[in-house]
């Protein structure tokens, strides 16, 4: 896949997942199923988070050869944010702002940089498949929300 593919399909899911979000009442946004599970809002806070750790990554994809990216604590990232106390519309905005800039970070980018090897501790990966990766990600938690 090429690199403007990546942008529409980003744009894409924002653009339909942003009128979808608007739609979720006050009620289900704060709903917690549990203690220990994430309410709406905090799915949203936590790909917010990923936009932020993602866009970090994509960012040393153009300036290392083969970066080397370690993996982040995503309940105590969401915990400690307090996501679940900021307003909705607050959240929505930055999650679209975030996948805006993801966006155009990846029309600056070589299409070459598709290839290159990123490494995690547990594997190794192509930055294409890290962004079908975060692209997955995005409709998983999405689809929480909206469904």
């Amino acid at each position: 896949m090429q690199l403007a593919i990546y942008r529409q399909e980003l744009n894409k899911l924002t653009d339909y997942y942003l009128s979808i979000l608007s739609l979720v009442s006050d009620k289900e946004w704060n709903f917690k199923p549990s203690e220990k599970k994430w309410s709406k809002k905090e799915i949203l806070g936590h790909l917010i988070d990923s936009a932020h750790i993602n866009y970090d990554r994509f960012v040393q994809v153009q300036l290392k050869d083969k970066p080397v990216f370690s993996p982040y604590d995503q309940n105590e990232w969401v915990r400690v944010q307090g996501y679940h106390t900021q307003p909705n519309r607050e959240l929505v905005l930055t999650w679209e702002r975030m996948n805006k800039r993801i966006s155009c970070l990846l029309s600056n980018m070589p299409v070459e940089n598709l290839e290159k090897i990123v490494q995690f501790p547990d594997k190794e990966q192509t930055f294409a498949d890290l962004l079908e990766d975060y692209l997955e990600h995005q409709r998983h938690h999405l689809n929480q929300i909206s469904g």
